[in-house]
């Protein structure tokens, strides 16, 4: 089992700027990492006040330095939304530089401001991602290659440096979407999904459909890694579980009303408003991994032994969840919640599924 700690640097008042944003995020990383955390993941997006991150891997390049072990991530880097071929010769530099510290996320992308404002269009997302890692796997795997696509072409070409072997991948994307699951399965790397305020049950839907498609790519339950990215808040006064139910609302309504056509925006501000079908604060606060530890380490507990997974994201500045109010949680998460949920699964590290071999793009 990983243990990754989720950062999205949001801007809900409209006003924060990136130096105190990162100044924080790095705070709540490196307590992280104190607290045994192995991955540091950030988001990625353009345009809005959703995120502040347009480029994590830029991101990381900056704060690895500033920490000890701790790796980093794209958690997702929009692939759609890069030249892959420079991408590709970032990334194998990062890697060497930081000595292996980084990792890739990667992603679809669904929000159709970003490639507009990107020069892309979102109906040509899918295929742009699958060719996009096409040459990523080909760069990060090869002496040399050359690629000739729909979207990108590249004659014969030679990265001057390559990492030793394939970095580990995480993709973010729908359980139902087939090409993309039987890819991730056949090359090894580990399905991202996000609970939100979905019950364990609720998720596990979620993993049944992804193993079909393993199933189908010839994977079984013995090599199915699994990524969990889940919304926490460890507090024991009940009107900061629902404050905190209320940034996780807010977050959510951002990111759905981002996937209609129908969202406003006021300059660079995107209007909170409600989704359809969302529960209200009561519920979300008891869906979600929110409230004392006692309930956090029983709903993680029931986590683990329905969905397996062999990765914990925990996202604890969402909203407007003020720095403070995070470092607090994620104090209380590593210690109280985590050591109960060990004392009743065992070692934390030795639970789930390792990571099934990455195999080669000749494969």
């Amino acid at each position: 089992m990983e243990f990754a700690y989720f950062n999205v640097l949001p801007q809900a008042d409209g006003k924060k700027r990136p130096r105190q944003a990162v100044g924080e995020s790095l705070a709540q990383i490196k307590a992280a990492e104190d607290a045994g955390f192995d991955i540091a993941w950030f988001t990625e997006h353009h345009y809005t006040n959703f995120s502040l991150v347009p480029s994590p891997h830029l991101l990381a390049a900056y704060l690895i330095p500033q920490t000890k072990r701790i790796k980093f991530g794209g958690a997702v880097h929009v692939l759609a939304l890069y030249n892959p071929g420079r991408f590709a010769e970032e990334i194998a530099f990062l890697d060497d530089v930081t000595d292996g510290r980084f990792v890739l996320g990667l992603g679809i992308g669904f929000q159709k401001a970003e490639f507009e404002r990107l020069g892309y269009r979102l109906e040509d997302a899918r295929p742009l991602f699958h060719e996009a890692l096409d040459i990523l796997e080909l760069a990060l795997t090869n002496e040399g290659f050359k690629y000739d696509g729909t979207f990108n072409r590249m004659p014969q070409s030679y990265l001057p440096y390559r990492p030793k072997a394939m970095l580990p991948v995480y993709i973010a994307g729908g359980p139902d979407d087939a090409d993309l699951q039987t890819r991730i399965a056949r090359a090894g790397y580990t399905p991202f999904i996000s609970g939100q305020w979905k019950t364990a049950k609720e998720m596990l839907a979620q993993r049944e459909r992804i193993a079909v498609h393993r199933a189908t790519a010839g994977r079984t339950e013995a090599d199915f890694p699994l990524a969990v990215n889940r919304f926490v808040h460890v507090t024991e006064d009940h009107g900061e579980a629902l404050h905190a139910a209320e940034q996780l609302r807010y977050s959510y309504r951002i990111a759905h009303n981002l996937r209609t056509p129908h969202y406003q925006i006021d300059r660079h501000i995107i209007q909170d408003a409600p989704a359809k079908g969302e529960p209200d604060l009561e519920t979300i606060a008891k869906n979600a991994i929110i409230g004392g530890w006692e309930k956090c380490a029983e709903q993680l507990i029931e986590e683990f032994r329905l969905l397996r997974p062999s990765h914990l994201s925990c996202c604890m500045q969402f909203g407007g969840t003020t720095h403070a109010a995070a470092m607090a949680s994620l104090e209380r998460f590593a210690a109280k919640v985590l050591p109960a949920v060990a004392k009743e699964l065992g070692d934390l590290k030795t639970l789930g599924p390792a990571a099934a071999p990455l195999r080669s793009v000749a494969e």
